[in-house]
C-alpha cells in the first residue's frame, strides 16, 4: 500500500505542494489553516469567507485544469444583497449549510471533481488569531538576528478540531508543513492544540517546506526557533541552498532537526518546481517510516518540539 501523506498550510505555498501532488496516488489528507487575524484580539465576524476561499483554492490546487467545474469554481458570480463571489465559495457555503459540516461539504465536493485526496478546514467552528510580543521573561525576547520575538494567540484558544484531521494524522506515514507565511500559515494551523497534540504523538516524520527566499530580520532559523516555542514538533527542513544560501546545515542540526537540501525552485520566477518539489516529495515517501523508540513508546519530550507522549493542552475533544 502506498506512503499516506498528510498536508497543512494554506495560500500559496500550502498551493504549490497540492499541485505538485496532483500525479501522485498516495492516499492524502489535507488540513487548512481557516484562520482570520483579529488585530483587535476580538474574534472576527466575516460569514466564514476566508475559510471558504481556502478551501475552494485548495481544491482547485488538487483539481485538473482542464477540468471544466474547477474553471468555473473560480469564476466569479453576483448576487443581489449577496455581492459578487466566486462560485466556488458560494457552492461550498451551500453543502455546508445543507450538511451541517464544512469539511464534510469539502470533502463532497472534491469527490465529485475526482481530486485524489480529502481538503479539510483545521478547526470546526470559526477561528481567530493574533500575533503579540514574546511575554518578557520567557526564553527572552530575541532571536539570534536580534529581531523582537512574537507569538501567536488563537480565538478560541482551544477551539474543536476537525476528527478526520486528527485521524488522518494518526495514520499517516508523512506529514508535512507546506511553505508559507509562519504566522497566518503554519503556525495558524500547527498550532492548534489538538492538533499540535497529535503531530508530536504521531509515529510519522514531520518535514517542514522552507520558502525559497527569506525576509530580511526573518530567516529560516529564526522560523524555525519559532515554532519549536510554539512547542510544534519538526524532525526535518527541506529547504533549497540555491535560492536561499544563508541556511546553514549545521546550524539546522544544531536546533535538532534534519537538514535535507535539495534544488527546488526556479531561480527565475522565484517559484517553485513542481517537478523538482515532486522528486524531493517522492524521496520523502520511500524513505523508512519513523517509528518510537526501542520498547515500541513514543520518545519524550524534548526541548526542540520533539514528539512527546503528551500534552496539557489541546486533548483530542469528544
Amino acid at each position: 500500500m502506498n506512503s499516506s501523506l498528510v498536508v497543512l498550510g494554506r495560500g500559496r505555498g500550502l498551493g504549490s505542494v497540492l499541485r505538485t501532488l496532483r500525479e501522485f496516488d498516495n492516499p492524502l489528507t489535507v488540513i487548512v489553516a481557516t484562520a482570520e487575524c483579529a488585530d483587535d484580539g476580538e474574534s472576527t465576524d466575516s460569514a466564514g469567507e476566508p475559510a471558504l476561499s481556502e478551501l475552494r483554492q485548495s481544491i482547485e490546487a488538487l483539481t485538473d485544469d482542464r477540468a471544466a467545474l474547477a474553471r468555473a469554481l473560480r469564476r466569479p458570480l453576483t448576487i443581489d444583497r449577496l455581492g459578487s463571489h466566486p462560485l466556488g465559495n458560494l457552492m461550498l457555503g451551500s453543502l455546508a449549510a445543507a450538511f451541517g459540516d464544512l469539511g464534510v461539504a469539502s470533502i463532497w465536493l472534491g469527490d465529485q471533481l475526482g481530486i485524489g485526496g480529502a481538503v479539510v478546514p483545521a478547526t470546526v467552528d470559526p477561528l481567530s488569531y493574533v500575533i503579540e510580543p514574546e511575554r518578557r521573561g520567557s526564553r527572552g525576547t530575541e532571536s539570534a538576528e536580534g529581531s523582537e520575538l512574537r507569538r501567536l494567540r488563537l480565538i478560541p484558544e482551544r477551539p474543536q478540531t476537525s476528527l478526520t484531521a486528527l485521524d488522518a494524522i494518526a495514520e499517516a506515514d508523512l506529514i508535512v508543513l507546506a511553505p508559507g507565511a509562519l504566522f497566518a500559515g503554519v503556525l495558524a494551523v500547527s498550532a492548534i492544540p489538538a492538533i499540535r497534540q497529535a503531530v508530536r504523538a504521531a509515529s510519522a516524520r514531520v518535514v517542514w517546506i522552507g520558502n525559497l527566499q527569506s525576509e530580511a530580520g526573518d530567516s529560516l532559523h529564526d522560523q524555525l526557533e519559532a515554532l519549536h516555542r510554539h512547542q510544534v514538533r519538526v524532525d526535518a527542513v527541506l529547504f533549497d541552498p540555491e535560492t536561499d544560501p544563508a541556511v546553514a546545515p549545521d546550524r539546522l542540526v544544531a536546533q535538532g532537526v534534519e537538514a535535507i537540501p535539495r534544488k527546488l525552485g526556479v531561480p527565475a520566477t522565484g517559484e517553485y518546481s513542481y517537478e523538482l518539489l515532486g522528486a524531493a516529495l517522492t524521496e520523502l515517501l520511500a524513505a523508512p517510516p519513523t517509528t518510537g523508540t526501542p520498547d515500541g513508546s513514543q520518545p519524550t519530550s524534548t526541548a526542540n518540539g520533539s514528539r512527546p507522549t503528551s500534552t496539557s493542552d489541546g486533548s483530542r475533544p469528544s
